[in-house]
């Protein structure tokens, strides 16, 4: 299968927005020619050359900057003969795309994998163009990264974006099931306390609160601002309307 695809992203919304483009939900490719273009992942994804076919007569060893790594293609599809991060490598189609992801992402995603003991990305439908894969890969990754480091105050919008992009990679057979599952467990935990929740209430009325004194203080400032403008004209002409009222009182006064 071929086609052209810029390969960017920017948001989780973006990246489900393509894939839903691009998939029907049984793996079809869809015929709209209006699909939504990839938008790009900043920091984490470089241009590079085409992924390589792994050869089986190479001997394996590491190669540095995330160069495509010889060895056997069935040996990189389990984790049991993975012993280090140097023996790990993604392969989609029998080729390996390593060289798709930075080392970063690489090393993110095999301690998910490890952590799961599987290849999460395993049952990704064959055909698959092999970029889109690695988009799907990185995003997985930096979902799961924002996850560790989301607080109590991370909004319900934030984790519904997280999992709604999730759910489009589950569509083409990435294994995210226990990142959603641990959305819903963060999204739901801060309300099932009373307390929590009128923590949350307070703390937002506080924001409120705050956002209009420093609206007030803006204010205040301006106003100050204009009564020197006006200091300045009354100052100007103070003398001028004391010579004017001394006339009028005289002309007030003057016999008939």
């Amino acid at each position: 299968m071929h086609f052209s695809l810029s390969f960017y992203i920017t948001s989780p919304c973006a990246f489900t927005a393509t894939i839903k483009t691009y998939y029907k939900p049984e793996g079809r490719k869809c015929s709209s020619s209006s699909s939504i273009p990839l938008t790009k992942i900043k920091r984490k994804y470089k241009r590079s050359k085409p992924p390589t076919q792994l050869n089986s007569h190479q001997t394996d060893h590491p190669v540095v900057n995330s160069q495509v790594q010889e060895g056997h293609p069935e040996q990189n599809l389990s984790l049991k003969d993975v012993k280090t991060f140097s023996d790990f490598h993604i392969m989609v189609n029998k080729q390996c795309i390593d060289s798709e992801l930075s080392e970063e992402i690489r090393m993110d995603y095999y301690n998910l994998c490890v952590g799961k003991k599987e290849i999460l990305h395993d049952d990704v439908r064959e055909g698959l163009y092999y970029k889109l894969v690695a988009g799907v890969i990185g995003e997985t990754v930096n979902i799961a990264n924002m996850l560790r480091k989301c607080k109590l105050t991370t909004t319900k919008e934030e984790f519904d974006a997280w999992d709604s992009a999730l759910e489009s990679f589950g569509l083409i057979g990435m294994k995210v099931g226990f990142l959603r599952d641990r959305i819903r467990e963060l999204a739901n935990l801060p309300f099932e306390s009373e307390d929590a929740k009128r923590y949350m209430e307070a703390k937002e009325e506080r924001n409120r609160n705050a956002n209009e004194i420093k609206a007030l203080k803006a204010k205040m400032v301006e106003l100050h601002e204009s009564n020197k403008r006006i200091d300045e004209v009354i100052g100007g002409l103070k003398e001028k309307a004391k010579r004017y009222k001394i006339e009028f009182q005289k002309k007030v006064d003057a016999p008939w």
